[in-house]
């Protein structure tokens, strides 16, 4: 299964098409103060790779690779996790079968309270792999 996440100003899903709307995709600084944005997932995986449901996690850790609690401790830390499966066969005729099957995902964020000065890493794991990483930073306030 190969796998790229990248972040966006602003992302949707389209249920309809499974395709993903993207603002300002590719950022990799932002900051001092971190707006509202987006991660965008995209996986692109043999047929026969996804016959059983497939479990994910996508979390936040900093440079030291600490699992990041940006609300407090007591909120624990930012992970995103679950499951999906696909539809039967039946659903899927010979010509589909013929190139890997592709799935997308959007997954919107709030402003998060994250440290200036700071790099940061979302990583997707999927059955409990690593299977990509977007690595961001924080710029350091004015002075």
């Amino acid at each position: 299964m190969e796998a790229f996440l990248l972040l966006c100003d602003a992302a949707n899903t389209d249920q309809g098409s499974s395709k993903v709307n993207m603002l300002g995709a590719g950022w990799s600084i932002t900051g001092p103060n971190v707006p509202a944005s987006a991660i965008s997932g995209f996986l692109r995986a043999a047929w026969d790779e996804v016959e059983n449901p497939i479990r994910f996690s996508l979390h936040l850790v900093d440079e030291e690779g600490n699992a990041v609690c940006p609300f407090g401790e007591g909120d624990g830390p930012i992970r995103l996790s679950g499951s999906f499966s696909l539809p039967g066969e039946a659903h899927m005729d010979d010509m589909a079968k013929r190139v890997p099957l592709n799935i997308a995902f959007a997954v919107p964020l709030p402003p998060l309270p994250l440290q200036t000065a700071r790099a940061y890493r979302w990583i997707l794991e999927m059955r409990d792999e690593q299977v990509a990483v977007v690595d961001f930073a924080v710029r350091s306030a004015p002075e």
